[in-house]
């Protein structure tokens, strides 16, 4: 049996679970992440300690936030 393609998901909604939710949040990791790793002069092999790190960061500055 065929299913419509009126009852399948849209490319659209297909695409939105690969995407962040909160895009501005992606971008301000980013963001910290390349600076940490301009810090360090662009070092090789950090890329991934560089996100989680600037991810840890950004994540407790909004506990902060919520808290306050």
């Amino acid at each position: 049996m065929q299913t419509s393609l009126a009852h399948r998901e849209t490319i659209e909604e297909m695409a939105a679970q690969f995407v962040f939710p909160d895009r501005s949040l992606h971008h301000q990791i980013e963001v910290a992440a390349y600076f940490r790793a301009e810090h360090r002069g662009f070092a090789p092999g950090h890329a991934l300690d560089d996100w989680l790190e600037a991810e840890r960061e950004l994540e407790g500055q909004i506990v902060s936030l919520e808290t306050k």
